[in-house]
């Protein structure tokens, strides 16, 4: 795991102050030195940098402008340099971490709230439990005819040479010169002289429960009669595509003479009054305006009826 330091702040004991000074006096120091510096000096070492290549300008002999200006731009790049190492020189180094020592967070890398304690299981828990010794094997006793006896501790460890007799194979016995002959010939054992008891029947999980027995019904009981199924409905009329439907007048329905006599003049005006004066006063219900409203229809048209009659 790798721990990053706090930052400005480097790994040597150096001032941070000290580094950005060095490099601007290495900087005027720099450009000082190619200001006093000889003619012939100069000359010679732009000749041998092959400046001149890049800048026909600075082709020797090198004046007073081209001295100030070369003193200017080393100067310069020297400055810059130093202040660029500084400051790399101040930013935070990563170090390879003790793994003897516990991790610390950023988070948790604070004086006012320090680290918590890591969890020990040896702490929490109390020490180790003693190592548990190695079970002894045992080996399975398998023997043909072999009775191991009830006394016997089974948790016992096996001899360490057992008894050829437990290890031999059964010996070998030639083939029957009758091959129907019974496998229970070679090994008595395995067939016992009576028969095993049949197993029992188990009862069954789920009871079926039993249909009961119909009753006849009583003899003063009589049967109902059938109701005979309704009758379908009938077939939807069908019309065919372009065909026309007829129309027709229905006759008009004459009323009877008798129910007219009925009624007389005065008994129709005197309904279409009641039914006027009900109109004019205000009604609380939409259904008693349209009642009256159908009474006073109806007294019309009886009028009607007999002035035309």
């Amino acid at each position: 795991m790798v721990a990053t330091l706090p930052p400005n702040r480097p790994e040597s004991g150096l001032n941070a102050t000290l580094l950005p000074v060095a490099a601007i006096l290495a900087g005027i120091g720099v450009a000082a030195g190619i200001a006093t510096a000889p003619g012939d000096v100069l000359n010679a070492v732009v000749m041998r940098s092959h400046l001149p290549d890049w800048v026909p300008a600075a082709a020797p002999p090198i004046g007073v402008t081209g001295r100030t200006l070369l003193a200017l731009v080393a100067g310069a790049l020297v400055m810059m340099a130093g202040l660029g190492a500084a400051g790399w020189w101040r930013l935070p180094r990563r170090r390879r971490a003790d793994p003897l020592v516990p991790a610390i967070r950023r988070a948790d890398a604070h004086p006012d709230a320090p680290p918590r304690r890591p969890i020990r299981a040896s702490e929490d828990l109390g020490q180790p439990l003693p190592d548990l010794p190695e079970p002894v094997e045992v080996l399975p006793v398998i023997a043909r005819g072999h009775a191991v006896a009830d006394d016997a501790d089974p948790i016992a460890p096996a001899n360490e040479t057992p008894p050829a007799a437990w290890l031999s194979p059964p010996p070998e016995r030639p083939l029957p010169r009758d091959l129907n002959l019974p496998m229970s010939v070679f090994d008595p054992g395995a067939v016992p002289s009576e028969p095993m008891e049949a197993p029992r029947p188990l009862p069954p999980l789920v009871m079926r429960a039993t249909p009961a027995a119909p009753t006849s019904a009583p003899a003063d009981v009589e049967a109902a009669e059938p109701v005979p199924p309704p009758p379908p409905p009938p077939p939807p009329v069908r019309i065919a595509p372009g065909e026309r439907m007829e129309s027709f007048a229905l006759p008009p329905v004459p009323l009877s003479t008798t129910q007219l006599a009925q009624e007389s003049l005065a008994s129709l005006v005197d309904r279409l009054e009641r039914g006027a004066a009900r109109r004019a006063l205000p009604l609380a219900r939409p259904a008693q305006a349209a009642a009256h409203l159908a009474t006073l229809d109806d007294t019309l048209q009886r009028l009607r009826r007999l002035a035309a009659g």
